[in-house]
């Protein structure tokens, strides 16, 4: 089992931000419906104010992602089920890069590509536009720091200012029964340790200018997120909280590859949709930081 976080506004606001499709083309960002589910209309400025702001503090979103029906809930076939929601849209670029570029190791790919999908996605309702700018392996760090899982370029498409991020992504959840509560123990400590990790590696990172990070958490099922929120707000101490954006996002029925990843999942949802490694090999050019 793992386990992950969620922080909170400094003002203890929390909101409910719901993704669903519309169309056939569940993660095609023009076709994905996202609307909030909450009384701060201004969720998304909220979001990228925080980004591109010089301060230190935190911010926590609970999201919600919900299948239209197309994928099939019932497949034991993690692979299938991954390309089952992709019918009917074409993977980005970036999207193929972390679908075909070694990690560091893991089953989490699955989850990466749909994290990436999922915050290009939530900005993009800002007149935002992220573009995946390193990998997880193209990262470099000094030596003794912990590591993130991608580097992301964000740019204000009014402003044309720019700004580079990390993303560390987790799953919350019970491998034997994802509609169970995961406890609160073992969400503080998976907490804890992810956010000391992100201090780690955008303190420690050489090749990337990062402003702050989002640590993205996957979890089966509300009654999960809803506690890893009550967790952050109350369990865990302020100087490991600073400067991250975090993510809670449940994925119920329809998203179990995104919890069951394993063994050669990855190499086969790669065959599925017609990709190879040296797909991977999209020009990459280093920018000026």
């Amino acid at each position: 089992m793992t386990s992950t976080t969620t922080p909170s506004t400094t003002s203890s606001d929390s909101c409910l931000l719901k993704l669903s499709s519309s169309s056939g083309s569940t993660f095609d960002s023009e076709s994905i419906n996202c609307s909030l589910k909450s009384s701060d209309t201004t969720l998304s400025d909220s979001l990228v104010e925080n980004v591109f702001s010089e301060s230190s503090g935190h911010l926590c979103l609970l999201t919600e992602w919900k299948s239209n029906g197309v994928v099939n809930s019932s497949s034991s076939d993690n692979a299938a089920q991954f390309c089952d929601l992709f019918k009917g849209c074409e993977l980005s670029l970036d999207s193929k890069r972390l679908l075909c570029v070694s990690n560091a190791g893991g089953n989490s790919v699955f989850s990466e590509v749909l994290s990436f999908e999922f915050i290009k996605q939530l900005f993009s309702k800002s007149n935002v536009t992220v573009s995946l700018f390193k990998t997880e392996m193209e990262l470099t760090y000094a030596e003794g720091s912990k590591i993130t899982d991608f580097a992301l370029k964000i740019e204000n498409n009014l402003t044309k200012e720019s700004v580079f991020i990390g993303c560390s992504v987790t799953r919350c959840f019970n491998f034997l029964d994802l509609s169970s509560t995961v406890s609160r123990s073992s969400i503080k400590h998976l907490l804890k340790k992810k956010l000391e990790g992100v201090i780690s590696s955008t303190k420690g990172v050489l090749n990337c200018n990062m402003k702050k990070q989002i640590l993205h958490v996957w979890t089966s099922n509300s009654a999960t997120a809803e506690l890893i929120k009550d967790v952050f707000e109350n369990d865990i101490p302020e100087d490991i909280k600073s400067n991250t954006i975090v993510l809670v996002t449940v994925a119920e029925s329809g998203f179990e590859c995104l919890f069951k990843e394993r063994g050669d999942d990855v190499s086969r949802a790669m065959s599925m949709l017609g990709l190879s490694s040296m797909d991977a090999a999209f020009n990459n050019e280093e920018e000026s930081l």
